[in-house]
């Protein structure tokens, strides 16, 4: 075993220093405090203030502070190398502390925030090709141009990084740091950075935290029993459970018309042994679906009085009118007014006797007007009683008593 105490200085001839790497096969013991880093110097004070008698053990001191764990027999490749980092290596950099793996060997593109030159890299001219031409697109890799001698000139290549992806980061309140990330915490792979706060995932990795003890209730931190009883949450809850049953209702619906779908497309309504949905002909009137104006009834004819694509066999308002076949007193003919003079449930417009006067309309003197004995005085073809003129000198009409008739009388 071999023992330092204190520090141990290797010089030549002449005073000088050596530089060269130390391997020590045995147990190293240091009685005292260490430092390591390119910043450390002689007479290196180990106090983190002037009053603080007890210093520190270890000590790493430079712009790049790393701590590595190298394992190259775990499976897990980036798993291979884990580390320990603070602040970034560049002087005046970001102030974090991080820890995470970092891959071996800089296997990862650097792709442009959208600043990053953009250069002449398709110049035929070699020595053109270190000229900068715009800005590369954010998301596009990176272009660099190397000198090669054996061009000579000018090659394009893409620049790469080290992998990094840390399970925990702490970063300060500093102004180097965009917006977005100061006095940031993350843990966990991949996880957004947040101003002032903590965050365990991002929007496409949502994460859980479970396990958070009750004590932490009175700080400013929202566990599950506060959330309870906040307000607006609870209000978002009961919205997300009244979304949750309307969703539940639709699903029903979509269930049962589903079902009627494949009823329909399962029934054999002109009993041919084939189901609708492999039948040409589904209701068995010898004219195929993809032609029959009524694919499901039976008419052979293909009537369609109103000539809107449905047949009349199918069709709700067979002339067209708006009023639907069931309620229509003329269910053939147009006639939106559904006028009917003599109440005998036959429309005007299909009724053969308009007045109910026992009288078709083409022999009636008076189709409008109740004349069972169809008097036409004058004999101009319009009956005594709708004609306006009358060539006797005097005509009156005279009620029989509990007859309902009329009577004429002329002089």
């Amino acid at each position: 075993m071999l023992t330092l105490v204190g520090a141990v200085v290797l010089t030549v001839a002449g005073g000088g220093s050596v530089q060269a790497d130390i391997l020590v096969e045995d147990d190293l013991v240091i009685v005292g405090s260490q430092c390591v880093g390119f910043d450390c110097a002689n007479g290196e004070s180990f106090r983190r203030t002037v009053e603080d008698e007890l210093g520190v053990t270890l000590q790493l001191k430079e712009n790049n502070t790393r701590i590595r764990f190298l394992d190259t027999s775990a499976a897990d490749v980036l798993g291979q190398s884990w580390n320990v980092e603070a602040n970034a290596s560049t002087n005046g950099g970001v102030s974090y502390f991080q820890l995470g793996p970092k891959s071996l060997v800089k296997d990862t593109v650097l792709l442009s925030d959208g600043t990053a030159p953009l250069y002449d890299c398709d110049n035929p001219d070699p020595w053109q090709r270190n000229r900068v031409i715009g800005t590369t697109p954010a998301g596009e890799p990176a272009l660099f141009p190397q000198f090669d001698a054996n061009l000579p000139g000018y090659v394009c290549v893409e620049q790469t990084t080290y992998t990094v992806r840390p399970v925990l980061r702490l970063g300060r309140a500093s102004a180097l740091e965009t917006v977005a990330e100061r006095n940031s915490v993350t843990i966990g792979a991949d996880s957004d950075r947040m101003a002032d706060a903590v965050s365990v995932g991002k929007a496409a990795l949502a994460r859980r935290i479970v396990n958070l003890a009750e004590g932490i209730a009175a700080t400013d931190a929202l566990i599950k029993q506060t959330l309870d009883g906040y307000q607006p949450y609870t209000a978002t809850l009961a919205s997300l459970d009244a979304i949750n049953l309307a969703l539940d209702a639709i699903d029903a619906q979509l269930t049962a018309a589903e079902a009627e779908v494949t009823a329909v497309e399962q029934a054999d309504p002109d009993d041919d042994g084939l189901a609708n949905i492999d039948d040409p002909d589904d209701d068995g009137d010898d004219v195929n679906d993809g032609a029959d104006n009524c694919p499901f009834v039976a008419n052979a004819d293909q009537l369609d009085t109103d000539t809107d694509g449905l047949g009349d066999a199918c069709d709700p308002d067979d002339d067209g009118d708006d009023v639907t076949d069931g309620a229509d007193n003329c269910p053939l003919v147009a006639n939106a007014d559904q006028a009917n003079l003599d109440g005998d449930g036959l429309g005007d417009a299909c009724d053969p006797d308009d007045d109910g006067d026992g009288v078709d309309d083409d022999a009636d003197n008076c189709p409008l007007v109740v004349n069972a004995a169809q008097l036409d005085a004058d004999g101009d073809g319009a009956g005594d009683l709708c004609d306006g003129y009358d060539d006797r000198e005097y005509c009156y009409l005279i009620p029989v008593p509990s007859s309902g008739r009329i009577l004429q009388v002329c002089f």
